[in-house]
């Protein structure tokens, strides 16, 4: 949920009504050291990119941190190919288009910072996320427990 309170009308910057995402190994983890810790390490810049919007940073921290956000993305969805492939992940080629889709979405945020509020940013970033990890990744947990 979110809310917007205008503080001023020079250039303020709105207060931003969103929790940061706490990391719950139970409901969270897919089951792969590497993986898990990159899927934290993501939801730490996102959680960083709600400070930021929430006024506890500055907001000219905001393109870096959306910057730093897409190199970590680009880094884990080719790690995590390795990693699926590896275990023959049935519907693989399905699983990488949706992170295409991802970072292609990411890319038009990341072109055109100025002309999309953060607000939207943030918000789509933290949907797709735990959508992503709690629904998506959470399907290949089986392919690292051992029987």
């Amino acid at each position: 949920t979110t809310e917007i309170y205008t503080l001023s009308l020079h250039d303020a910057l709105p207060i931003y009504k969103m929790e940061k995402i706490i990391w719950n190994e139970e409901s969270w983890s897919v089951g792969h050291s590497l993986m898990d810790d990159q899927h934290q390490q993501i939801l730490a810049l996102i959680n960083k990119m709600i400070e930021i919007r929430q006024g506890k940073r500055p907001k000219s921290d905001l393109l870096t941190a959306l910057s730093l956000l897409s190199q970590q993305i680009t880094h884990h969805f080719g790690a995590e190919g390795v990693v699926l492939l590896s275990v023959k992940m049935p519907n693989l080629e399905e699983h990488i288009k949706s992170h295409e889709q991802f970072s292609s979405k990411l890319r038009e945020f990341l072109l055109d910072c100025n002309g999309l509020s953060s607000e939207q940013t943030i918000d789509f970033l933290v949907s797709w996320w735990t959508d992503h990890i709690l629904h998506e990744d959470t399907k290949y947990k089986h392919l690292f427990i051992d029987p």
